[in-house]
């Protein structure tokens, strides 16, 4: 566990997990990200409801294949407990 205050922002966060080959998970609050060495897939009991009232996002990696390298620090989202039923598509 490594904790990295002053991070302001949610893909800074990320980034610095993205850069780092250790980390597997990190837990986001606005002021302080802290990278994890393993993640809630690995050890499900560790991801628990925050105790304190501040707004926190959790994220690990997940390796995807294809043949394209990511270039982004953020690829996708869920939500557990929920599913997308219809993707709506906007014309220009």
């Amino acid at each position: 566990m490594e904790l990295v205050p002053g991070t302001l922002k949610l893909t800074d966060c990320l980034a610095l997990c993205n850069l780092n080959a250790t980390c597997q998970a990190v837990n986001f609050e606005t002021g302080l990200c802290v990278l994890f060495s393993s993640s809630a897939v690995q050890r499900p009991s560790s991801l628990t409801p925050s105790q304190f009232p501040v707004f926190t996002i959790y994220a690990h990696k997940v390796c995807l294949l294809g043949r394209k390298k990511c270039d982004r620090d953020w690829m996708f989202e869920r939500v557990n407990g929920y599913e997308l039923r219809d993707v709506a598509r906007s014309s220009a």
